[in-house]
């Protein structure tokens, strides 16, 4: 069976889930209803307000897992690894984000998962960004699988302990998002919500 993972996108400026989030949760929410899904877990910090939106719009289907340690992607898929995959020994996952994000996601989950795993990315339309900011969007998700390329350098999928200890120093130094910026050269990546 396969695992259904939903990325979390965040909130809007009232603490609701953004149409981003709740877009992603119905669309794999959706893909579990038309398969024989076997868990699904939403991912990332507040996942416990994905869990309450799926169960109450998906009342048929059963009552998602939630992940909610990480802060970013590749956060996410480390604390799934380690948390529900390995553990049930689960290995499909069908990852449903939204489709500028894609490229990152597939990129991490295969490195952080490895062979064993056999992973597909699942994209779904972004309906909230403005036509104008797509440009940077683009770039900022470039910039932000270099990051990732970076953090995970020298790290193999079964490097679990390493990846750990690095991402665990990243974190607690502050220097999430730091080396993005840096690179995007910009002060406009703060105002721009993270994915």
């Amino acid at each position: 069976m396969n695992t259904i993972l939903v990325l979390n996108s965040g909130k809007d400026a009232l603490g609701a889930l953004n149409p981003e989030t709740t877009d992603r949760i119905e669309a794999g929410m959706d893909y579990a209803l038309s398969q024989k899904a076997g868990e699904i877990i939403m991912v990332g910090g507040d996942a416990s307000s994905m869990v309450d939106f799926a169960a109450s719009h998906y009342p048929e289907l059963p009552i998602p897992l939630s992940e909610n340690m990480s802060k970013d992607t590749l956060e996410g898929a480390h604390f799934v690894k380690l948390e529900f995959l390995v553990p049930n020994d689960w290995r499909e996952v069908d990852v449903f984000t939204s489709d500028f994000h894609v490229p990152r996601t597939d990129w991490i989950f295969r490195r952080v998962l490895g062979e064993r795993f056999r992973v597909r990315t699942h994209p779904v339309p972004g309906r909230d960004i403005d036509p104008a900011k797509a440009d940077f969007v683009r770039k900022r998700e470039q910039v932000q699988l270099a990051v990732a390329k970076f953090k995970l350098a020298g790290i193999g999928p079964v490097d679990d302990g390493k990846r750990a200890e690095r991402l665990s120093r990243l974190r607690f130094r502050g220097k999430q998002g730091s080396l993005a910026r840096l690179l995007m050269k910009t002060d406009e990546l703060s105002n721009v919500r993270r994915y």
